[in-house]
Formats: C-alpha cells, sequence, structure tokens
C-alpha cells in the first residue's frame, strides 16, 4: 500500500468527516496497514497518534459505541474551549464603550 493512495484518501474525505470521523478513517487506514500503520498513517494524514490509537479502541468495540446518528456528540458535555467572555468577564463592557464612541 503506497502513502501518496493514504494521503490520497484521506484529503479528499477530510471536509465531509467530523472529528470522531477523522479519528476512525484514520484507525481503520492504519489497521490496514498492520505493525507501524499508527505511525505511517499519523504522518501522512497529520492525526496524531494518539487520536488513532482511540479511534483502534472505538473500531475494535462498535457495541459499546453505538449511539443515533441524530444524538451523536462529537466532544463530552462541557469539552472544547471556553467562551472569551467566561475568560474576561470585562469584554463585553469594553466592547460596548469602543462601539459607543
Amino acid at each position: 500500500m503506497n502513502h501518496r493512495d493514504i494521503q490520497r484518501r484521506f484529503r479528499s474525505l477530510v471536509p465531509f468527516l467530523d472529528e470522531r470521523m477523522r479519528r476512525l478513517v484514520a484507525a481503520s487506514e492504519s489497521t490496514v496497514i498492520g505493525y507501524g500503520g499508527v505511525s505511517v498513517v499519523a504522518r501522512v494524514t497529520g492525526v496524531s497518534r494518539r487520536a488513532i490509537t482511540e479511534g483502534m479502541k472505538e473500531l475494535s468495540e462498535p457495541q459499546t459505541r453505538k449511539v443515533r446518528l441524530d444524538e451523536a456528540r462529537i466532544r463530552r458535555r462541557g469539552a472544547g474551549r471556553k467562551r472569551t467572555v467566561e475568560k474576561d468577564s470585562t469584554l463585553l463592557e469594553d466592547l460596548d464603550r469602543l462601539v459607543i464612541r
């Protein structure tokens, strides 16, 4: 299997993949390669080795991860970046002052 083939397939899919599906596609590619596949796929796709390994775990236990698509969450509740307003409590007041002037 050629590394360019993996890269070409992955690049064609990336615009359609959310975070979870990106991880699963990379994991699937690395599983097909076998030994050393995680390193190869990580280098070619830019997906972290940790994400690929997590994806491989998900692929190996699909029954425990089964969820309806309309109920599926990409991140755990509360994960992700905090809102800027939560980090800087004076931000809204500062912006209002700038706009009013």
